[in-house]
């Protein structure tokens, strides 16, 4: 089995320096979307279609969006992912526990950095408390799953 090299991914960031505050939001919200839309599309069309040895496909990084905070209800881009098979490993626990940006200036403490894996065993990701960012990384481990054929 091989599994795709991972896809480090950056999204549009919330920030808005001009313009409607609302409007604003909303494109960046739709920028994300479509970003993950076409994530999903090369993994589908030319790592499944071309490269079919590849069985776990890895992909992560600072998204931008939660499930957590209301201006980003609507928003599907972490939804799409989990709707294609991809797990976050930090399905189900609270917000305390996978802070992975400290809340500063206002802001609350956020899940903005996910790792999605699919077609792998992964563990529950890990933050490290740093000063080094503004976002703590986040780690997993994976497994292979095996398949033998006897013939």
């Amino acid at each position: 089995m091989l599994i795709s090299p991972a896809r480090a991914v950056k999204p549009k960031s919330n920030l808005i320096t001009h313009g409607d505050r609302e409007a604003e939001t909303a494109k960046n919200i739709r920028k994300r979307e479509v970003a993950v839309t076409q994530i999903l599309t090369h993994v589908r069309d030319v790592i499944g279609m071309r490269m079919p040895t590849i069985k776990g496909v890895v992909i992560g990084g600072d998204f931008n969006t939660n499930h957590d905070q209301a201006m980003f209800a609507a928003e599907r881009t972490l939804d799409s992912l989990a709707n294609a098979g991809y797990q976050n490993g930090f399905e189900g626990l609270a917000l305390s526990e996978r802070v992975t940006h400290p809340g500063t200036h206002g802001f609350p403490d956020a899940t903005f950095d996910f790792i999605f894996a699919k077609g792998l065993t992964a563990s529950q990701p890990t933050t490290v408390r740093t000063n080094a960012s503004d976002h703590w990384p986040v780690t997993r481990d994976f497994a292979l799953r095996w398949q033998i054929s006897v013939k």
